[in-house]
This record gives structure tokens, sequence and C-alpha cells, in this order.
């Protein structure tokens, strides 16, 4: 039998309650029932937040194959692959009609655009995909212009591009386009349609382009910039218009991202001979030797611009002249011997050519090139500048009682007597001649206080050729005159 004390240990909110036996019973049926709906609604809860985490490792795993990585670390052959593509129809029979001729629209459009199909092959495959009355097509290639500063990680790259792939076909009518295809870090589509003039064409890819790269952006939040391909007529110059629609994207790093490019236009927008800016590279490699961190961003903000928009030239002459600007900055670091700062040259050059927009390349060079150089000169002139004070303090010990200067100092350490005047200045907080005179004013009162020297010998001792010059100097400095001084010092002793 449940007693009255019992129940108010297990209900203290019943504590002061009176219990029989017919009272606890139905109260400790309702503690058990609420501990049952709670365990109730935990499992629901876990069940909730799990599914989203299956889902997006499922992404996770579909994602490792496009990239080629397995489970166990090994890699895979490629999803995107066409002998994947192949592999896949061959293990799965029971594809609907639909589903089947999506499969093969992906696995003939992967090898038109890598060259890997013959005149033959490709007239088979444009009845298959029923295609065979396009008199104009075009290679579109979309690609996101980085994931900095969004809120994708890069690990999210290949889900980035499903979701495009679905956008795209969801923007661009099925009637307009072959299945989109991913292929290099981005989503490639084949356009085209019959009987339609070429320039009307173009300028409908060109706003399919545009409608697509607005839909990422306001579903994604990502930017997007696309390469389109010339117009041509026949699917066997597919390849050289993948490759053509590649290079036009190659551009973004003189117009920035958030672009629409056609390869035509930025051919024709790259003419004339561009001309390096040696000058720039000059300055910024003397403000990062000067360890000056705002004027070398500054200058290299400027080389960017006279790079990237301000001449002519193809985006492959930009490329070269900022892989020249890299090597100067690689070679200035081996000349500090500070390689270690610095990524290895393998890992920089590859980081290099990642990159899809001259801004991005920038904050790169900022970060981790401009800035770890500028630190290490900051720490390296801090070092040199002190002990070159100590150095010129040392001397100033030594040659007090000589006529010594500045021009002296900076001949016997072999630096310019301008640098040094600067470097003593800003280490000690005082001028060379300053440090000079309080030096002599010390060493005349410990004369004064530990010998018997006359005044006139004390101030030939300094280096003065005229003892009041020295009388008038000490009592500027202490307000009494040098004899006073030592008799001050005598009666206090």
């Amino acid at each position: 039998m449940i007693t009255e004390n019992v129940v108010s240990v297990m209900i203290p909110s019943l504590r002061y309650a009176r219990l029989d036996m017919g009272l606890a019973q139905p109260n400790i049926l309702a503690i058990l029932m609420a501990l049952f709906c709670a365990l109730i609604v935990t499992l629901l809860l876990i069940i909730r937040f799990n599914r989203p985490r299956k889902m997006y490792l499922a992404f996770g795993r579909r994602s490792r194959t496009i990239r080629g990585d397995s489970q166990d670390g090994k890699p895979e052959e490629s999803e995107a692959s066409p002998n994947h593509v192949l592999q896949r129809l061959r293990e799965q029979p029971h594809l609907s009609g639909e589903m089947y001729s999506a499969q093969l629209q992906e696995y003939f459009l992967i090898k038109l655009l890598q060259g890997e199909l013959g005149r033959s092959a490709i007239a088979e495959k444009i009845k298959q995909a029923g295609v065979s009355d396009w008199t104009q097509l075009a290679v579109i290639v979309f690609q996101t212009d980085g994931l900095e500063q969004t809120r994708y990680e890069p690990v999210d790259e290949d889900i980035i591009l499903f979701a495009m792939h679905n956008i795209i076909s969801e923007v661009i009518p099925d009637s307009r386009r072959l299945r989109p295809v991913l292929l290099n870090r981005g989503v490639a589509v084949l356009a085209g349609a019959p009987s339609q003039e070429e320039q009307a064409f173009a300028a409908q890819v060109l706003e399919e382009a545009k409608a697509v790269q607005q839909a990422v952006k306001q579903y994604l939040g990502l930017s997007v910039s696309a390469g389109v391909s010339r117009v041509f007529q026949e699917m066997k110059d597919g390849a050289v218009a993948y490759r053509g629609a590649i290079t036009a994207l190659e551009y973004r790093i003189r117009c920035g991202g958030g672009v629409v490019l056609r390869i035509e236009d930025m051919e024709e927008s790259s003419g004339g001979q561009p001309i390096y800016p040696k000058h720039l590279e000059v300055e910024l490699l003397e403000a990062v030797q000067s360890a000056d961190q705002e004027r070398s961003e500054g200058v290299l903000s400027e080389f960017m611009t006279s790079v990237t928009a301000g001449q002519g030239g193809s985006y492959r002459d930009c490329q070269l002249f900022l892989l020249k600007l890299l090597i100067s900055l690689m070679d200035l670091a081996g000349g500090y011997g500070t390689g270690h700062l610095l990524p290895k040259e393998s890992a920089l050059l590859e980081r290099f050519f990642s990159f899809r927009s001259a801004v991005e390349m920038e904050q790169w060079l900022k970060a981790e090139m401009i800035s770890p150089l500028v630190r290490y000169r900051a720490q390296q002139e801090a070092n040199q500048d002190h002990l070159l004070s100590d150095q010129i303090k040392k001397l100033i010990h030594e040659n007090y009682h000589t006529e010594l200067t500045l021009e002296a100092c900076a001949a016997s350490l072999n630096f310019n007597p301008d640098y040094l005047r600067q470097v003593f200045r800003k280490q000690t907080g005082e001028t060379f001649s300053d440090y000079l005179a309080r030096y002599r004013l010390k060493m005349a009162k410990q004369m004064l206080r530990e010998t018997d020297m006359k005044i006139t010998e004390i101030a030939q001792r300094l280096g003065y050729n005229n003892a009041q010059n020295f009388i008038r100097y000490f009592r500027k400095m202490e307000g009494i005159t040098p004899g006073q001084y030592r008799e001050q010092r005598h009666l206090s002793s």
C-alpha cells in the first residue's frame, strides 16, 4: 500500500494533499501516460529532423559519384561520363520511355560536346533524340562565379550544379534544348530550333541564358555567368561550339561575374596588343618591401584594373600578365627566404588557375601573398631598425668626445644618412643631434661629480672648441652653470 508520505515524495505538488490509495493510483497512471506521450513526440522529432539529413546524404553520395569518389575513398567513374550513363541504361531496362529518352540525350550530348562522335553516329543519335529538324544550334555553359561570401561551402558545389540543372530545365522549354549535362564544374546546354532566322535565334538564346541567370540568383542566391557559343548549323560542330562557350566564360577575368558572354563579342573586344604595366609591378614590389599594407593594396587594385579593364587583349593576355605578377611576388618571397610563409608553388599555381573573376583573384593575392609578405617585412624592418639604432648609439658612446656627425655614422655603417636619420628618430623618439648632446651632458655631469678636471678641460673632452658654448648649453639644460652643479654635488655629499 502506497502511503501518503511516499506519494508526497513522488509528486511534490501534492505534498500537502490528503491521498489515499484510490486517489494515488490514477495520478501514477497519469504520469506514465505523460511519459509515454513525451516518448512518442521525441521519436517523431527525431524522424522529422533526420529525414532532411538523409536527403542531404543522398545528394552527397550522388555528388561524390560525380566527383569520382567512393565511400571507401577509391575513385569511381564519374556519373557525368558517357560510359557511366551507358552503364545505367544497360542496368535499368525497366526505365519508362520518357526517362530512357532523357538518359539517351544525356549520353549523346556528353559525347558530342567532348568530340567523341563521328558523322554517322551523330546522324543516328539526332534522329533518336528527335531533333533532326533543328537548323540553328548553340551551346550555353553556366558556371557559378564562386562561393566566397555566400552561405555555401565548397563541398556544396555539386549539389548546386544539380539545382542549376533543374532550374535550366524549367526555364528553357524542352522543345528548345536537349537535356542539360554536368561538365567541367558547369552545366552545359545544347539549344536548338527549326526554321528560325540566325539572328533571332541568337537573340532568343541570349534571353534564355539571362533568364536562367536571374532564376539562379532568385532561388539559390548565387551569381552565375554564362558563356554562349557562336550559332552553328551542324551537330558535328558541337565540340567546337562547347570550347567556344568555355572560352567566353574565361573572359570573366576581365568582365567580372554575373554576366552572359558571347564568344564573338569577346573576341571582337580583344583586339590590339596589350602592354604589361611594369611600372605598377615595380611600385607594388616597392610598397611590399616598405611594409606598407595600404599602399600595397592600392597599387594592386590599380594593377588589376589596368590589366583586366584598362586595355585590350584576350583573356589569355590578362591571365598571362597576372601570372607574371604572381611569379614576381613569389621571387620576392624567395629572395627574403620566406617561402615557408606562403603555400607551395604547385598549390599557388593550381589555385591561380581556378579563379573565375578578377575580384576573386585580387582578394586572394591580398590575403595569401601581399599580407604575409608585408607582415614579414614589417617585422624584419623593426628588427633591423632596432639593430641600426643600437649601433648608432654605440658609435655615440664611443666617440662622443669627437666631432661626431650622422654622416660619419652612416659612412661607418654603410647606410644612407637620410635613412639612418629616419630610423634613429623612429626608434629613439629624438634626433641624432639631440641624443648626442644629451649623452655629452650626461658624461659632463659624471666628470663634474667624479673628477677634479677644470671646466675648460671637460669642455674640450666633450668636443667643444669653446668652453663658453659648453657652459651656455649646460645652463640652458640644467638651469645652473657647471661650477654651481659641482658645488651642489660636493655639498650634498
